[in-house]
């Protein structure tokens, strides 16, 4: 996913800047509990993406379990043959979760360094969907803030004594984050 500066999209749809995609999406993340991705008819992330997904307490009661296992063919229990089948009450974390920030992921990695590699070949995938302008300064800054709120809500998650998952991981660090670009900590 390296920026070419002479091919910036290489077939991808474009999302814009990193520093204003970063910006919204955690404005969206603190006041919406709907990350209104463009997906059209797209629903890989219902695929083989994730083992499991977690459940709110509330969703726990609401469905009478801690999370939804995905089926032996990888989908998710809920997925049927025209699509979601509980989307209008899904939970939090389908209704969160928005690919780009996987991309964002990747492009900070491969541009800044400082976070891990997506952990398996299908959200790599899912991140490849999608590319950034090339950085400017605003969005290296972004980018290391990223980096340090990235790192900062793995080490808290752990110390919470809950699963690492990856968008656990980028849902915490995107209520870190405009703070640390704010105030420009690293």
């Amino acid at each position: 996913m390296t920026h070419d500066p002479q091919n910036p999209l290489n077939g991808k749809a474009l999302i814009g800047s990193l520093a204003t995609f970063l910006r919204n999406a955690a404005k969206i993340s603190a006041a919406n509990p709907d990350s209104h991705t463009p997906c059209g008819s797209c629903d890989t992330c219902c695929h083989s993406v994730f083992t499991r997904i977690s459940l709110t307490p509330e969703e726990q009661a609401r469905f009478g379990v801690a999370f939804f296992d995905m089926t032996e063919k990888g989908r998710c229990p809920y997925m049927g043959d025209k699509g979601c089948e509980i989307y209008a009450q899904r939970p939090q974390t389908c209704r969160m979760f928005d690919c780009r920030q996987l991309t964002a992921c990747e492009v900070v990695r491969e541009e800044i360094g400082g976070i891990p590699p997506l952990p398996n070949p299908q959200l790599y995938a899912l991140a490849q969907k999608w590319a950034f302008k090339p950085l400017t300064a605003e969005d290296r800054l972004a980018a290391k803030a990223w980096v340090e709120a990235i790192n900062w809500a793995a080490a808290s998650l752990q110390k919470d004594g809950v699963t690492v998952e990856v968008m656990a991981v980028i849902g915490r660090a995107l209520k870190r984050h405009p703070d640390l670009v704010k105030t420009g900590k690293r």
